[in-house]
């Protein structure tokens, strides 16, 4: 019984040791398994995250680019605003300036205003005629700048004109102003800053007249249309008593019309030497304030 029983311990020790080695190597090689599967999942993570920045880095690049693009069109738009926006208030502000200086350079003795009221989106422009002894300046306004001196503003279209004819005497010069001496045994009636005139009515028409210095006033209304010269009268009145009319050598004389019908029928006149100086203009309040501007 002895004798048997070694063999079997041997063949179970021998078993045993066998089936310890294999477990050892099997577990000896999943830590490798694992190691290799975490380690490939590792790297693929830090591909994908790699991925996802160089792809956020790209957007973000094209972000900035375009975030850039559009700052610079921005700003290159802005520019070209502010650019157009002081081109045209440079062109509003300095045309009349522009247009004197170059009448001044063909007329040197000429007056010539250095205000003249322009309406919205409309631009002044200016020819003459003459030299600098007999001369007449035209001024029109229009929708875009013209160059100087442009046959496009003449007698007809002008809205404004102002001339100066040089005479061989004072005399012939003081005969062609219509002054209008004051009458008496009229109504009177007020017009505002201390003034008053008288009314007369004529040929359909009725006149207001009044002095301011050495100028006569008149006023034409129409009866017919029903035109109101008290109104513009007063309105004369009052731009006068702030603006000052150029100084006669003797007299001067202003005839203006409630409606001129688009027409220069509008006139102040003066002397000065011998020189006689004549404006026309279709409205007579922008008329005068060319005039009392005059330099």
């Amino acid at each position: 019984m002895e004798m048997e029983a070694i063999p079997m311990k041997k063949f179970w020790g021998i078993t045993i040791t066998l089936f310890t080695a294999l477990s050892l190597a099997a577990c000896g090689n999943k830590p490798a398994t694992k190691n290799s599967s975490n380690s490939q999942s590792t790297s693929s993570v830090k591909q994908k995250s790699s991925s996802k920045s160089k792809s956020s880095s790209s957007k973000s690049s094209s972000a900035s680019s375009s975030s850039s693009v559009s700052s610079s069109s921005s700003n290159k738009a802005n520019a070209t605003s502010d650019s157009t926006s002081s081109t045209k208030s440079e062109t509003t502000a300095d045309r009349l300036g522009s247009l004197t200086q170059q009448l001044k350079a063909a007329l040197p003795s000429s007056k010539l205003p250095t205000t003249y009221p322009v309406a919205s989106g409309q631009v002044l422009n200016t020819s003459y005629s003459g030299n600098a002894d007999h001369y007449t300046i035209y001024f029109g306004t229009g929708s875009s700048a013209l160059p100087f001196n442009t046959s496009s503003v003449n007698p007809n279209a002008a809205d404004i004109s102002l001339s100066a004819q040089t005479y061989a005497n004072a005399a012939d010069a003081e005969a062609q102003i219509n002054y209008q001496a004051p009458e008496t045994g009229l109504p009177t009636i007020a017009l505002g800053d201390n003034l008053t005139g008288t009314q007369q009515g004529a040929a359909g028409s009725t006149y207001t007249n009044w002095q301011e210095g050495r100028w006569s006033l008149t006023v034409q209304a129409i009866n017919q249309n029903q035109e109101n010269g008290l109104t513009l009268s007063r309105q004369v009145v009052a731009l006068l008593s702030k603006e000052f009319l150029p100084i006669p050598a003797t007299h001067g004389a202003i005839s203006l019309r409630v409606n001129t019908g688009g027409l220069r029928l509008n006139s102040v006149t003066w002397r000065q030497g011998n020189i006689l100086y004549n404006a026309t203009g279709v409205d007579a309040i922008t008329l005068l304030q060319v005039v009392t501007s005059l330099s």
